[in-house]
């Protein structure tokens, strides 16, 4: 849909139009994803075929205010930097990029991944893209802030911290960290929970809850930890029963995590 090329200036109603399509564009992305992580399976849209601009806020598309934004780099090395220094600062544009990089993460777990060296290229850009999400977006520095007129642009910020914790939770699955990582991982996963203004969970994109159903993100029943691990299980299914008032794939994915840990406690 879109080239890279900065020197062609779009009129204001000509880059309305393409904006709504690129919108369109990612949702539809975002769908096949998700879908792909879930049943493990391969993704259907081609990510070294995509030239589409990341999205810009709502208020800019809302006021037909066109804003430069990025393309997604092919090189996984060059993804972290992309929003860097873009006249988009929209929270969703950073989000997406985490979504992106998980993709990439899920997909070097499932052996997909051709080379050490393109694991380590990976691994580094997601380091990179964590320092760049702490600096601008960190929970204990710039913690969001939930009212009425600031919940979108604060779930955004919480569901790219809930990327980058499953992001990282692959890592450890492809370096066979031991169980004390997984359990940092779980107490990553609680430090984030704890900063969501619990009115307004339900109010999130729905694939949120997605996060919280990867088993590798959280300590095993059986480790020393195990009361943090307890707390860190009820605290996720008390998240999901946010989404499940609002959403079915709340209440579906709230079913699935029951089930899991009641037949992990039933194992041990």
């Amino acid at each position: 849909m879109d080239e890279e090329d900065g020197g062609n200036e779009m009129a204001s109603t000509k880059w309305s139009a393409e904006e709504e399509r690129r919108r369109a564009f990612w949702l539809v992305w975002e769908i096949d994803t998700f879908a792909s992580i879930l049943s493990m399976r391969p993704r259907g849209l081609n990510s070294q075929r995509i030239i589409v601009r990341l999205p810009v806020s709502d208020e800019a598309w809302f006021s037909n205010s066109p804003c430069e934004s990025p393309v997604i780099p092919l090189n996984p090395t060059q993804v972290w930097r992309v929003l860097l220094d873009s006249p988009n600062k929209d929270e969703r544009a950073w989000f997406l990029v985490a979504n992106y990089l998980m993709a990439l993460a899920y997909e070097a777990a499932s052996g997909q991944q051709k080379s050490q060296r393109e694991y380590s290229d990976l691994a580094s850009s997601i380091t990179y893209f964590s320092l760049a999400v702490s600096r601008r977006y960190g929970l204990e520095t710039k913690p969001p802030v939930f009212t009425a007129r600031t919940f979108a642009n604060a779930n955004w910020i919480i569901g790219m911290h809930l990327m980058l914790a499953n992001t990282q939770a692959c890592l450890q699955v492809l370096t066979a960290t031991p169980a004390s990582g997984v359990a940092t991982i779980g107490d990553d996963y609680s430090r984030i929970l704890n900063r969501w203004h619990p009115e307004y969970i339900a109010f999130s994109h729905p694939f949120f809850a997605g996060t919280l159903l990867s088993a590798r993100t959280y300590p095993s029943t059986s480790s020393s930890r195990s009361l943090s691990s307890s707390c860190n299980q009820e605290l996720s299914a008390l998240i999901l029963s946010h989404f499940a008032t609002f959403w079915q794939l709340g209440s579906v994915l709230l079913g699935e995590y029951i089930r899991f840990y009641i037949k992990a406690i039933h194992s041990v």
